[in-house]
């Protein structure tokens, strides 16, 4: 309480937990309040509501008489100016010094600047590690380290496609089946589809042994073409979950971006940024920055510009590699070659879109700080060093507005005109019999059993369409798009190019640091949950399965980020949902869709019977395992303590014996 008359009696200093907020008293205090005779009036306020999370102090406010001005934060807590009535948790650790000074130098420890302490000085890069700006190192230690670090993703590169080349080999898939072989006749018609397809050719070719060669010949012919029909389906399975996998990770790891008002469990924070690599954040790794001394402009210009010169330098080499080996002599082989191009151009800009749109978007994303009787400071959101007001970023906002016509707006455009000008090829149009029992009732008026007639009969609809598409050699080129989809879905890969491009990279400018940024988040991925429920638009029903658990994730984690923001804004910082089991539970959400999919691959290969025939199978091996070690204990004149539930099966047995003989 302060007095509004000198010479009275008046209370001019706050107690302890309190400071005198002279903002109000000059700015925002009613004036005829003095005409009135007021005595004294309310300026002091609480130095917890000053923190920008709360529950939290982040203010040294111990004494009595504490003032705006002279505020003492504490370490790890940033704020712009002495007259901020904010004050907000650094995202680094050890980059804010805290204290009562608000100068540059003096905020933040060696290395960083900007605000919250939250960008690398000239000669800093991030050290993902420490979690703070680190001093570069020399340039040959950092030639060394990134050269490490292309190094060995160039071997895993490497070890993944000689495994993969190996694994596909005719004579080593025959082998493998050979060796699981047994387990699958266990299963009959649960077996996988390459497991029946495999067993029936190489039956085929025993039945057959005592033919003609020319006939033995026209078998194996038949022989290989199907089972290399075979490893392309599965490879293609593969590829179609890892597609889907990825785009589940690559959403959930811009999280940690995109909501920057969200502060995730620690351990579930290293694992997005980890997986973030996943998209074009490469350049975080090795100390790129250092090594180049690039600013973020420079960064967003190789960003936006680099891909284009991969993908050119990626196609100049495939071809002369081709060339180089004979593979263009036709008109065939060149159609081949520019199709396996088209491809991996698809491919790649599959992975790198979400990436280089969420740079350029997030661009015109900006962070507010309050600055007490002035204007908030406004900064990049992803570069903290930047103003948003200054005339180097108006220029470059330029810059990022045509890159974003390019890049996501303009690749999904060429994208949908692509299909839909293919169309007609896509989904073919298929003569089919017309039942006209079910063509004359409506969905509420069959039963069940028309119900499945007519499922049936769309099943067996989609099939021919799927037929006549893959013997259509003209779109072959586009086959990277509408390869995982039904037909009736030719449409669909742009809903979920628009649905990464939305929920990595558009939230993050939709009313930044606010809980409709968040509520919008969880209403997108719920939207993404219902339509791949309802559509069901892959061909196979387990990439089904893999999809909808993957948009299943995706919506838990978001309601998570809901409910750690809810948390943080209603005194209950310190729950459940800052701690570290709900972090695991996070990772493992994280990982559901990856597990989904590594399980029904499995499931599709060995069929559900192989796999717990396995699974007995090793069982036998340590039962076995015991019953030796168990010999060698009671030579040794020791024996084991007897498995759980061994000795009621011996009594059974026991007893059994006994009734026969009585018997």
């Amino acid at each position: 309480m302060t007095t509004t008359d000198v010479g009275k009696t008046f209370c001019d200093a706050c107690v302890r937990s309190y400071f005198w907020n002279s903002l109000y008293w000059e700015g925002d205090f009613d004036r005829s309040l003095l005409a009135n005779g007021t005595q004294c009036v309310d300026c002091c306020s609480r130095c917890e509501d000053i923190c920008d999370v709360d529950d939290e102090k982040c203010l040294k406010c111990s004494d009595d008489g504490e003032e705006l001005g002279t505020l003492d934060v504490k370490r790890g807590w940033w704020r712009a100016t002495k007259d901020s009535l904010k004050v907000y948790e650094c995202p680094f650790d050890r980059s804010c010094r805290g204290g009562t000074s608000t100068a540059t130098s003096a905020k933040c420890f060696r290395g960083h600047l900007g605000a919250l302490c939250g960008a690398c000085r000239k000669e800093y890069d991030y050290d993902v590690a420490r979690n703070r700006c680190a001093p570069c190192r020399s340039f040959q230690d950092m030639s060394a380290r990134s050269g490490i670090v292309f190094l060995l993703v160039f071997l895993v590169v490497a070890l993944v496609s000689w495994f993969y080349a190996l694994l596909f080999r005719g004579n080593l898939w025959t082998l493998a089946f050979f060796l699981v072989k047994d387990h699958a006749k266990q299963d009959g018609m649960g077996a996988g589809t390459q497991l029946r397809a495999l067993e029936d050719a190489t039956t085929a070719i025993e039945d057959n042994e005592d033919k003609e060669e020319d006939e033995r010949d026209v078998q194996d012919r038949d022989v290989g073409e199907q089972v290399r029909k075979q490893r392309r389906g599965f490879r293609r399975s593969v590829l179609t979950k890892l597609k889907i996998i990825i785009a589940a990770w690559q959403i959930a790891s811009s999280t940690g971006t995109a909501l920057l008002q969200v502060r995730f469990p620690p351990v579930f924070q290293k694992v997005t940024h980890i997986f973030g690599i996943l998209g074009i954040f490469f350049l975080d790794v090795g100390s790129f920055k250092c090594l180049f001394g690039w600013s973020y402009f420079e960064k967003m210009l190789f960003v936006t510009l680099a891909p284009a010169g991969v993908a050119a330098g990626g196609v100049g080499a495939y071809w002369l590699v081709q060339r180089g080996r004979g593979k263009l002599e036709t008109d065939a082989d060149r159609r081949r070659v520019w199709t396996n191009i088209k491809y991996a151009t698809l491919l790649f800009l599959y992975v790198i879109l979400p990436s280089i749109s969420t740079y350029v978007i997030t661009y015109f994303s900006c962070a507010r700080f309050d600055r007490g009787n002035k204007k908030d400071l406004k900064v990049i959101a992803a570069e903290l060093s930047i103003k948003c007001t200054s005339k180097r970023y108006r220029r470059w906002a330029v810059y990022a507005a045509v890159m974003i016509a390019i890049w996501p707006v303009g690749a999904t455009l060429a994208t949908a005109v692509l299909l839909w000008s293919n169309r007609a090829k896509l989904n073919p149009t298929v003569l089919a019999p017309v039942d006209n029992d079910m063509a004359r009732n409506d969905d509420d008026d069959v039963d069940g059993f028309q119900r499945e007639r007519r499922r049936h009969a769309n099943a067996m609809g989609e099939l021919a369409k799927l037929k006549v598409r893959a013997n259509d050699a003209s779109i072959a080129g586009l086959e990277f798009l509408f390869e995982d989809f039904e037909p009736r879905c030719y449409m669909f890969p742009i809903f979920e190019v628009v649905r990464r491009l939305f929920l990595s990279s558009v939230l993050a400018v939709f009313y930044p640091g606010s809980l409709q940024q968040v509520v919008v988040g969880l209403l997108g991925a719920m939207l993404s949950y219902v339509v791949y429920v309802y559509y069901e638009a892959y061909i196979e029903d387990d990439d089904d399965v893999v999809a909808i658990v993957a948009s299943g994730q995706l919506v838990l984690i978001y309601f998570a980020a809901l409910a750690v923001y809810a948390s943080d804004i209603s005194d209950k910082k310190r729950g459940v949902f800052r701690g570290t089991p709900f972090g695991i539970v996070l990772v493992l959400i994280f990982f559901a869709g990856f597990l989904v999919a590594v399980y029904v691959t499995l499931l599709d290969v060995f069929g559900d019977t192989s796999l717990r025939n396995m699974y007995r199978e090793i069982s036998m091996c340590s039962m076995r395992t015991k019953f030796r070690a168990s010999l060698v204990g009671q030579a040794a004149g020791t024996s084991p303590p007897p498995a759980a539930g061994q000795g009621n099966q011996q009594e059974e047995e026991e007893e059994e014996e006994e009734e026969e003989e009585e018997e």
